[in-house]
């Protein structure tokens, strides 16, 4: 009875596994692929709700003055 709880728990984790790692790397690049440029990035950026983050427009911003 003990080997067949310990081959299913093996088998829940391994499943669990293979699901994030697809999930993680099928649909990662669906929305990181679209901002691989300083143009389309900025355009995401400064719409939506990431115009509301106020902070981090700021620390862009003063990373972009510094650079010259």
């Amino acid at each position: 009875m003990n080997l067949n709880l310990f081959s299913k728990l093996i088998f829940v984790a391994l499943l669990a596994f293979v699901i994030s790692s697809f999930v993680y790397f099928a649909f990662g690049n669906i929305y990181s692929s679209k901002i691989l440029n300083d143009e389309d990035f900025q355009e995401q950026f400064h719409s939506g709700i990431y115009k509301y983050r106020i902070l981090s427009c700021l620390l862009y911003t003063s990373d972009a003055a510094d650079d010259g």
